[in-house]
């Protein structure tokens, strides 16, 4: 069988043979795609949010404001639609790109999960309880249906949603995102909802 010798600068076996790399480069050996060095990661949730029959309602939104000096970089929308009682209305939740964001209930900074509690707090204006928002684009990037169900209880496909290809997606200062209904829905029609975004100097 034919051997392949792959010759490897700045890496050299200890004594014990395990392998070590020696970097003299000023920046990493290797860097996530998306994931921009000095990047800090966060998350936050909604938990039992009940549907909404006067629509359009904003359950949560993700604001970066002008004065930020970060671009956010969204990594995850977590969704989990469930029932508390029989239900079929069929309306979704979705997720819009927003240019504005007021109104509703701040939520703390400090009380934004942090990926490591070193980290500083969050620049995000993170809004819940139906803020005022304005849609950038028409079109959802996000749409996921609800629970439908004939019993007395029952819960939805849960989904993980991702960006398209492992790519991120972007969030200037002065842009957000919002997960909204925008039509009726159903009290009975329970949401538990969470975003992962990164956060890193422009």
């Amino acid at each position: 069988m034919a051997e392949l010798t792959v010759r490897m600068e700045g890496i050299a076996p200890t004594a014990s043979g395990a392998m070590v790399v020696a970097n003299t480069n000023t920046t990493p050996i290797y860097v996530a795609q998306g994931m921009p060095p000095g990047l800090s990661l966060y998350s936050t949730l909604l938990s039992a949010q009940a549907g909404q029959v006067g629509a359009p309602y904003n359950f949560l939104s993700i604001f970066n404001p002008i004065s930020s000096g970060k671009i956010y970089i969204f990594y995850q929308f977590t969704v989990f639609p469930w029932a508390g009682a029989a239900t079929s209305t069929i309306n979704p939740m979705t997720v819009s790109r927003t240019s504005a964001a007021s109104g509703g209930t701040l939520r703390a900074a400090a009380d934004v999960n942090k990926f490591i509690t070193s980290q500083s707090n969050t620049t995000a204006e993170v809004r819940i309880n139906n803020p005022t928002i304005t849609t950038s684009v028409a079109v959802p990037i996000i749409s996921v249906p609800p629970a439908v169900t004939s019993a007395g209880v029952g819960i939805g496909a849960a989904a993980v949603i991702v960006p398209p290809s492992g790519a991120a997606f972007h969030v200037l200062p002065g842009e957000g995102v919002c997960a909204r209904t925008t039509v009726a829905g159903d009290a009975d029609q329970l949401w538990d909802m969470g975003f992962v975004w990164g956060e890193s100097n422009l």
